[in-house]
């Protein structure tokens, strides 16, 4: 589902509107697609993403300590999410 959304070319102007009528057409759990939209409109609620609103003693993925935990990092980098 996050692949096919990212497929269309994002520069047109309407695409949001686009991807959004697409997201919630898709015959999925909600809880998948509510999980997809937070990660469309970058709303997961990573360290680095509280950080600017409160000081964190660290903003390093707490389940690998090796880089900053964003949401590209859960969900493409982080070698414990990889296993």
């Amino acid at each position: 589902m996050y692949d096919s959304l990212l497929v269309d070319d994002n520069s047109q102007p309407n695409n949001h509107s686009k991807n959004n009528f697409k997201l919630w057409k898709c015959r999925s759990p909600l809880r998948a697609t509510m999980f997809t939209w937070k990660i469309l409109h970058d709303m997961i609620p990573t360290r680095t993403k509280i950080e600017t609103h409160i000081t964190l003693i660290s903003t390093n993925c707490p389940l690998c300590d090796t880089a900053p935990e964003t949401t590209h990092h859960l969900l493409f980098d982080c070698p414990f999410t990889q296993q």
